[in-house]
C-alpha cells in the first residue's frame, strides 16, 4: 500500500526540505502544524511553478510525445488572460489525473537545457524560471 505523505516524511533519514506551490500550501502548513515538518525548511512558491514556465518550452514540450497536443488547445494556452497553471489544468488533468503536474515537469526537464536558461535569464520569459531555479540552488547548498 502506499505510504501516506506524513509517513514517507518521518521514515526519510535525511535533513528534509520542501519547495511547493501554492496548490498544495494547505497540505504542508498542516504538516508543520502537526510537527512533521519544520517551518524554516517549507518554502512555498507563489506564483505556481506552472505559471512561471517560459510559454515557447511548454508548446514545444506540449506537442511532442507524451501529450501531442493541437494548435487549438495550445492556442488556449498562448491566451494571456488565463493563468497557465489553470489552462494546463484544464488540458491535462484528464488525461493524466492527480499526476499530470509530475509529468509535465518531468518533460519540461528533460527539454530545459540549463544553459539557454541561464542565457535567456534577462527575458521576461525565462527570469522568473531563472530565479527559481536559482533559488532551489541556494536551498540545496547551503
Amino acid at each position: 500500500s502506499e505510504m501516506c505523505i506524513r509517513d514517507r516524511i518521518k521514515a526519510t533519514l535525511m535533513e528534509l526540505y520542501v519547495i511547493v506551490d501554492r496548490d498544495y500550501k494547505d497540505e504542508y502548513e498542516k504538516l508543520i502544524s502537526q510537527g512533521v515538518l519544520e517551518e524554516e525548511k517549507v518554502f512555498i512558491m507563489d506564483p505556481n511553478l506552472e505559471d512561471i514556465y517560459p510559454k515557447s518550452l511548454l508548446i514545444k514540450v506540449l506537442k511532442d510525445k507524451p501529450f501531442n497536443l493541437g494548435e487549438e488547445e495550445l492556442e488556449e494556452l498562448r491566451n494571456e488572460q488565463i493563468e497557465q497553471s489553470k489552462t494546463l489544468k484544464k488540458l491535462l488533468k484528464p488525461k493524466y489525473g492527480d499526476e499530470w503536474k509530475t509529468i509535465l515537469a518531468s518533460a519540461l526537464a528533460q527539454s530545459i537545457n540549463m544553459e539557454e536558461i541561464r542565457q535567456k535569464a534577462t527575458e521576461e520569459e525565462y527570469r522568473k524560471l531563472a530565479e527559481v531555479i536559482g533559488f532551489i540552488e541556494k536551498v540545496i547548498v547551503s
